[in-house]
């Protein structure tokens, strides 16, 4: 009973404050900066102390449409740990990002291409595209009709020693448990 409680809290939470401010920022750019902020709150990183206060580096490519509306999480607080947004060239060195935003326009190849190395460096990848976590990404998100659907690649979370948060797997709308092609 506790469990779906706190489950059913946890999702109440997310919702409620990613409409709260998508509703002062109606724009796609906005939703995506909130729920990037949201989602990092669900994930937990490898050998990280929380007590060192290491800031959680957020990289996207500076083609990226949300850029303007990502500087408002620049310097946020997740986990006790200070957001810092960097913007990257499409072919620049990404090792020292824990998140790693794909949008839309950046091809599902990318992260193909690039997996062995996103694992090895313990990058979590988040992307907009359709097919993007089907395709080694980690979290897939979206709005459907006003509403959040998240679509999670465990095995690739694993492979890249992430664990991500059993409330945020229970309300995805898919998860892969095998690494896909």
């Amino acid at each position: 009973m506790k469990v779906s409680l706190l489950r059913t809290w946890i999702l109440c939470s997310l919702i409620s404050a990613t409409n709260a401010e998508a509703n002062e920022h109606p724009d796609e750019s906005a939703f995506t900066a909130t729920y990037l902020y949201q989602l990092a709150k669900f994930i937990n990183w490898p050998n990280i102390d929380p007590m060192q206060h290491n800031p959680l580096y957020l990289c996207a490519f500076d083609s990226d449409p949300a850029n303007d509306d990502l500087q408002k999480i620049h310097l946020r607080q997740v986990q006790g740990r200070e957001i810092k947004v960097h913007y990257l060239k499409e072919h620049a060195e990404f090792s020292t990002c824990d998140i790693l935003f794909l949008h839309r326009k950046i091809s599902n190849a990318f992260v193909k291409k690039h997996y062995d190395s996103l694992s090895k460096n313990k990058i979590l990848t988040i992307g907009k595209r359709d097919g993007f976590a089907n395709h080694g990404g980690i979290i897939q998100f979206s709005l459907k009709e006003n509403l959040l659907d998240v679509e999670i690649n465990f095995q690739a979370a694993k492979d890249a020693n992430i664990q991500i948060n059993a409330n945020l797997i229970e309300i995805a709308s898919k998860v892969y448990y095998q690494r896909q092609s």
